[in-house]
C-alpha cells in the first residue's frame, strides 16, 4: 500500500535588505520533500517601512549616529513591522495565518563587510551564492 502524501506546508519568508525600502513577504506552499518538493507561490508583496522606522534604520548606516542602543531598540520595531507586513499580505491574499507552519526570516540587513580572501576571487564567502 503506498504511503499517504503529507499535506502541503504553508510557509512565510521575510527579508529586508540594505535599501531599507520595506519588508519583502513571500507566502508559499511546499508539497513533498527533498528533490521531489514542489513550491507554489501564494502571495508576494513588498510592504514599505513607515517613514520614521526607515529614517531610524538609515541612521544606522551613518558612523556619526549609529549606536548599539539604537540597534537593539530597532530590533523590536523591525520585528513588529515584519509581523504587520505578514498579516497584511496574508489578509489581502485571503490566507489564514493559522495554517502557516513555518516562518523563515532573514531579518534586516544593516551592514555588509565580508573579509577579502584572494583565494576566493569569484565569490564572497560570507554570502550565499
Amino acid at each position: 500500500m503506498p504511503s499517504a502524501q503529507p499535506k502541503p506546508a504553508t510557509c512565510v519568508g521575510l527579508i529586508s535588505g540594505t535599501s531599507v525600502d520595506g519588508v519583502d513577504v513571500a507566502i508559499v506552499e511546499i508539497a513533498g520533500h527533498a528533490a521531489g518538493a514542489k513550491v507554489r507561490l501564494l502571495a508576494f508583496e513588498t510592504i514599505p517601512y513607515p517613514d520614521p522606522v526607515r529614517t531610524e534604520l538609515l541612521a544606522l548606516y551613518d558612523d556619526q549616529t549609529q549606536a548599539v542602543a539604537r540597534l537593539c531598540s530597532l530590533n523590536v520595531v523591525v520585528g513588529a513591522c515584519f509581523a504587520d507586513a505578514t498579516i497584511a499580505v496574508a489578509e489581502r491574499a485571503g490566507i489564514d495565518l493559522a495554517r502557516v507552519e513555518i516562518i523563515g526570516s532573514h531579518g534586516q540587513t544593516v551592514w555588509h563587510q565580508p573579509a577579502h580572501d584572494p583565494a576566493w576571487p569569484l565569490s564572497t564567502p560570507s554570502t550565499l551564492q
